[in-house]
């Protein structure tokens, strides 16, 4: 028995196929660059000791670029410190900031002495504390508030000259962890993600 099948539908079902071939490759290829800098960054953080212990905290932002790892470094700017203490993720001024996990606001203040500006560190359970720096607004939270994991609770600064800007190149949030007082490697605790 002979089938007959109009060109036109082979020809319009290949291209379909084959680009349906491109998205696919070139998803799956993002996802292998993707799995290669979470990689990178798992072997750093094993690197320093301490093993990754991903999704205790979510992302503090949307923005997941991160532009300046925890450790040493060349200061970016006159003032700045050579051995950082968090992870510097860049944002547009005014981004919304969210808590990592439920806790407790410790303390809110305007740090002029280490250069991080209008800055909030909150107390988690297990001897964690978060700390975000360069705010351009607290918003309407206060010391010894209780919010959740997500409760946005304030807004993204940096910009130089800007109000709580502190010591910095541009807009992004200073972000920082500590376990039982000792600055640690945010990145341990979040999920894993692309840096670009």
């Amino acid at each position: 028995m002979k089938i007959k099948i109009k060109t036109e539908y082979v020809v319009a079902a290949g291209a379909l196929i084959f680009i349906g071939f491109l998205v696919y490759k070139r998803k799956k290829n993002q996802v292998n660059e993707d799995s290669n800098i979470a990689g990178a960054i798992s072997e750093k953080t094993v690197s320093t000791g301490a093993a990754r212990r991903p999704g205790i905290l979510i992302w503090p932002s949307e923005s997941r670029n991160v532009k300046s790892r925890f450790g040493p470094r060349a200061a970016p700017t006159a003032g700045a410190s050579t051995e950082h203490n968090g992870i510097d993720i860049a944002m547009p001024q005014g981004s919304e900031i969210v808590a990592t996990a439920a806790g407790t606001i410790d303390r809110i203040w305007l740090d002029t002495t280490y250069g991080g500006g209008l800055s909030m560190r909150l107390k988690h359970s297990g001897g964690l504390t978060t700390g975000y720096a360069h705010l351009s607004s607290t918003l309407w939270m206060k010391e010894g508030d209780e919010v959740g994991q997500g409760y946005l609770i304030a807004e993204s600064g940096g910009t130089p000259g800007s109000y709580g800007a502190g010591t910095s190149t541009g807009p992004h949030l200073h972000f920082t962890v500590r376990e039982d007082g000792v600055a640690v490697d945010p990145m341990i605790f979040l999920p894993e993600v692309a840096i670009s």
